[in-house]
């Protein structure tokens, strides 16, 4: 697992969707994860310190673990599956370590919130590269094949 920092919130040009965007601490790879504008929003207001009137639904959650005396030890992306991303929150209570599924956006927007630190397993990197490689789908319709698909050619 490599930790990270998120570097910021952009706009994708082509699809309008915002990415938010971590970079390891490690070794400076950067990691797009495509977000919904609400939790852009979200992340933004952390990044920035914003403190809204109202606690809004991040902040809420923070004020229920904090209330509670529930740690966030670190948050996890664990996995990239058909271009989705998945997390976890890692909480400690009372010395009792839980595991929550979560989106990797409602994940880095609580660990801003409470000073969690971010962590990305290396397989996640890997899966990028695949989904990200031009060859991918030509790859994987060729593996689809069996060899009754091809005509019975003499050679």
């Amino acid at each position: 697992m490599k930790q990270a920092e998120v570097i910021g919130i952009l706009l994708d040009e082509n699809s309008k969707i915002p990415v938010v965007v971590l970079k390891t601490l490690e070794d400076n790879v950067q990691l797009p994860i495509w977000i919904g504008p609400v939790e852009a929003m979200a992340i933004q207001n952390a990044i920035e310190n914003v403190e809204p009137t109202r606690p809004m639904t991040h902040d809420l959650i923070k004020n229920i673990l904090v209330g509670l005396d529930i740690k966030v030890d670190r948050i996890v992306i664990t996995s990239l599956t058909d271009n989705t991303f998945y997390a976890t929150l890692v909480l400690n209570s009372k010395g009792n370590e839980v595991i929550i599924d979560s989106r990797p956006s409602d994940a880095i927007a609580i660990a801003l919130r409470m000073k969690a630190p971010i962590f990305v397993k290396e397989e996640v990197f890997e899966a990028l590269k695949k989904e990200m490689d031009p060859d991918k789908r030509l790859n994987d319709y060729l593996d689809s094949l069996s060899t009754d698909d091809f005509g019975k050619y003499k050679m």
